[in-house]
Order: C-alpha cells, then sequence, then structure tokens
C-alpha cells in the first residue's frame, strides 16, 4: 500500500489559474478500482491503497481526469492501463475426488485407491504442481491428467502385519519460494480369509485318572486365527468316529469330554485327532493329535497266587523238625493288576505262633526259618502272611498258613485264606 504505480504529467498553454491543473478519478472508475488506488490531485502521481491480487484482477484499467482553473474550466481525461504481475502467494489445494473405504488384502498392484486433484491459483512456475508420498509405503502416487493424481497399489498388502496405513500427500509448486500444502488419507486394509487356524502345539498328551466322572472335561485345545471376523471364527471337531463312544468335545472352545469312565486295566491310550475349521469362504482347517492317556488308580488289590488251596480253604504245608536255620519252608507269591507303584509287593509276617521262628523276604515272600525246631515248639505253627502294595491308599491280601511238624504227633493242619481290601 503506497506504492507508485505512475506519475502523470498534463500540461496546459494557459497563464495563472488557467494553467493549474487538478488531478482526479472519474465517475467511469468502479468501485473496486477507487478502493485500490489513489490519486494526488496536485502532482499526478497514482497510488495503491489497497491490495492486489493476480488471481482476483490480471488488469485493470483507471481513469483519470485533468482539470485546469480557468473559468469555464476545461478537462482532458486519460485511461491508464495497469498490467498485474502474479507472485507466488498461493499454496497448492489439494482435494480428495475418490477414496476406497477399505482396500481388500489380496488386492491385485495396481488396483486404484483413491483420486485426488490439486489447483494452484498461480500462474506459469508458480503454479506447476508436483505431488508426493514417502516411499516406504505400499503404494505410489501417479499423474494422470493435468492437475489429476491416483493413489495405486505398488506392492502387496496383509491385514495381517498392517491393518491400515497414514498417508500423507504432499503437493509443492515451483514458484520461488516454493509453497507447499499436504492432505493425510487413511487407507484401511479389509480382512480375507487367507490364514490357516493353527493350534498352539503340533500335539498334545492328556493324562486322565482312570475310574473319571462321565461328563467331566479331560482336556482343552487352544487354536487361533490371524484372520479376523468371521474368518477368524472357529469350529472344532473329532475326526476319527471310532473314539466317539470314548469323548466329546465342544465345537466352540475346544474343551473335550470323558464319555465313559476309563478302567487302566482294560484301556491304557487312545488317540484323538481333531479338525480345527475356520467360518471363512472358503474355509481353512488344520488338525492335530491328541494322544489321551490313561493313569492307573489304585483300584486293584494284590492277588495271591500261590500257595493255592487244595482242599477248599485248606493249604497243607509240611516242615521237618530237623530243619536247619535257613531252611526256605514256603514261598508265597502275589500278582496285582495295576501298575507302577500300585503294583509293587511287599510280604510281611502279620501274626505267627512263634515269632522268632520264621521270617519272610519282603521282596520275594520266600519263608525261612530263622533257628533250628526245639522240641518245646509246638508241632503246628501259624503264620499269617500280608502282601501291600505301594499304591495310595495301600491295598492288601493276607493267607493264613498252619505248618504241620513232621515226626510230631499232630497229624493235622489247616490252612485259610483270605483277602482284605
Amino acid at each position: 500500500i503506497g506504492n507508485l504505480i505512475i506519475k502523470l504529467n498534463a500540461t496546459d498553454l494557459d497563464d495563472g489559474a488557467n494553467g493549474e491543473i487538478t488531478y482526479s478519478l472519474t465517475n467511469h472508475n468502479s468501485a473496486d478500482v477507487r478502493e485500490l488506488v489513489g490519486v494526488n490531485s496536485k502532482t499526478g502521481e497514482i497510488r495503491l491503497k489497497g491490495h492486489l491480487d493476480f488471481e482476483q484482477s490480471k488488469t485493470f484499467v483507471i481513469n483519470i481526469e485533468a482539470t485546469d482553473h480557468g473559468s469555464p474550466s476545461m478537462s482532458q481525461q486519460c485511461d491508464v492501463l495497469v498490467d498485474v504481475i502474479d507472485v507466488n502467494d498461493n499454496a497448492p489445494e489439494l482435494s480428495l475426488t475418490s477414496m476406497s473405504s477399505a482396500v481388500a488384502e489380496n488386492a491385485p498392484i495396481g488396483t486404484i485407491v483413491a483420486l485426488l486433484s490439486v489447483e494452484d491459483k498461480d500462474s506459469g512456475q508458480s503454479g506447476q504442481v508436483q505431488c508426493q508420498i514417502p516411499s516406504q509405503l505400499p503404494f505410489q502416487l501417479e499423474s494422470s491428467v493435468k492437475n489429476n493424481w491416483k493413489l495405486l497399489i505398488q506392492q502387496g498388502l496383509d491385514r495381517e502385519t498392517n491393518s491400515g496405513y497414514d498417508i500423507t500427500v504432499t503437493c509443492a509448486d515451483a514458484g520461488d519460494p516454493l509453497l507447499t500444502s499436504q492432505k493425510d488419507i487413511r487407507v484401511d486394509v479389509s480382512d480375507v480369509n487367507d490364514n490357516a487356524p493353527k493350534f498352539t502345539q503340533a500335539a498334545y498328551t492328556a493324562n486322565v485318572m482312570e475310574n473319571n466322572v462321565i461328563g467331566y472335561s479331560i482336556f482343552a485345545l487352544t487354536a487361533y486365527d490371524l484372520d479376523r471376523g468371521q474368518n477368524a471364527r472357529l469350529n472344532f471337531t473329532i475326526l476319527n468316529s471310532v473314539v466317539a463312544s470314548y469323548v466329546s468335545i465342544d465345537s466352540q472352545n475346544g474343551v473335550i469330554f470323558a464319555q465313559k469312565s476309563f478302567d487302566y486295566e482294560q484301556l491304557k491310550n487312545f488317540q484323538i485327532h481333531v479338525l480345527v475349521r475356520d467360518s471363512g469362504v472358503p474355509s481353512l482347517s488344520s488338525n492335530v493329535t491328541v494322544d489321551v492317556v490313561i493313569l492307573d488308580q489304585n483300584d486293584n488289590a494284590p492277588v495271591i497266587v500261590n500257595p493255592l488251596p487244595e482242599h477248599g480253604s485248606t493249604v497243607m504245608e509240611t516242615i521237618s523238625r530237623f530243619a536247619e536255620p535257613g531252611y526256605q519252608v514256603a514261598k508265597v507269591s502275589a500278582i496285582d493288576a495295576d501298575s507302577g507303584q500300585n503294583a509293587r509287593l511287599t510280604y510281611h509276617v502279620f501274626h505267627a505262633t512263634h515269632h522268632n521262628l520264621f521270617t519272610i523276604s519282603e521282596d520275594t515272600g520266600e519263608i525261612w526259618t530263622i533257628r533250628g525246631i526245639e522240641t518245646k515248639d509246638a508241632s503246628k505253627q501259624r503264620l499269617v502272611i500280608v502282601v501291600n502294595d505301594n499304591g495310595i491308599p495301600s491295598l492288601s491280601a493276607t493267607v493264613t498258613i498252619v505248618l504241620f511238624m513232621e515226626g510230631s504227633d499232630t497229624i493235622s493242619s489247616a490252612t485259610s485264606l483270605s483277602k482284605d481290601h
């Protein structure tokens, strides 16, 4: 404001007041021109009193009148044509003309994601615009027609790696100094069913104690799917129908339930083949094997297999009265249908007519004399042998053996066999 546009110089050949000249804007000037410029009535200098805007008006005309002070006064008009020179005072204006709400992660390279238009009101170099986006993104920005750009997919997308991108488009003109503008675009990547569900382990082992309660859960499988929504909704099924009478599975959460009470002595292990399938289209699946191991419970008492009754419940055993110390009198043998510690057996003398006459091996069940048989020893010796397993709680069986001393007057012996559970 105040800059000199031009200084006019009018001449009048008259003398005195008749030759004095006054300059003024005529009524032919528009209101915009009157607001934009002013003229010094004495000097004829035309100066700016408003702001020029090349983008609103590239040229305008100022109509000036020079009037003398004679009587009558005389005047002359002239037009001043003003050309406005453009400067780079407008940054590019960027607008989004079309935009995909979301882009599928399997969209092919070259797919158009968005269309943009850019405008710069300046002229010449100041109105020439170039746009760009950061280079590390899987997109590229191409100029389609003048002042129009398209955002394209340049590399394959993967929603599981990156579910969306915030892209800053920067446009700069070629003015001096250059001016820039930016626009942020959000590109969301939509899911496709490109990931099969996976179990957390390659295989599973489920340990189940025998005599379990029917209907109770015995194991829980865990699977996951990197997709989302319907593509990640999982369904579990058992593949091998042969175990359908043994177990069932909750199709939603993978919990396995026992359909029967297992007996270790009848079934020690079996395998379940489980398939997990997602709900995508087309659906994807994977499977896993669960090895079910039935654990032994101490539910079987030892069974004495030797000596066996010969006459009903009676077992006849004899020993020479002249047997020396260390002589093996008999051997008790037992078996246990359980396994491990539950089937580990030990033998003990629970009751004896003379406690210092016989002993038994804890491991083998062999009964020996501790000392020689004396005359005062009774001719009929009664031994109660107990067999214990090593389970918790321990189970046992007992056998009562009556030994008849050969050469004595006692000619009868009796044996009774019983089991304590």
